[in-house]
């Protein structure tokens, strides 16, 4: 299901690209033009699952930004990769220091805030 969604979003952002950028597809200019643009959504669609730590997961989120509005549908929202950090060191240092579940918790759900929210700045 959720290659599905990432082979949606990838096509839903292509098409997008092109109906917003490039409504005209013509020259050998326009078209290198496109391609470029078209690798880097497709680079930034994607990443390595080796390339995430121990305890990581990736996510596929909307962007903060996206306002919902009529006619506007999960299909028609753009996702964007987010690296979410389940299980950390920290965590972990918490754990033996002694701290209750409920505080590593409330740790855990503002780092994930905080990175699921940041993704979109960078």
């Amino acid at each position: 299901m959720i290659e599905t969604k990432v082979t949606g979003s990838l096509k839903g952002s292509v098409l997008d690209l092109i109906q917003n950028d490039y409504q005209f597809i013509a020259g050998d200019k326009i078209q290198e033009m496109f391609a470029n643009d078209l690798v880097e959504v497709v680079r930034k669609s994607y990443r390595e699952p080796w390339k995430l730590e121990v305890g990581q997961i990736l996510w596929y989120g909307a962007k903060a930004s996206e306002k919902p509005n009529y006619g506007k549908n999960s299909k028609k929202t753009p996702l964007t990769p987010i690296v979410l950090t389940l299980i950390s060191k920290d965590d972990l240092e918490m754990k033996k220091e002694g701290y209750s579940d409920r505080e590593i918790m409330e740790t855990k759900v503002v780092r994930i805030f905080k990175e699921a929210y940041n993704r979109e700045h960078c």
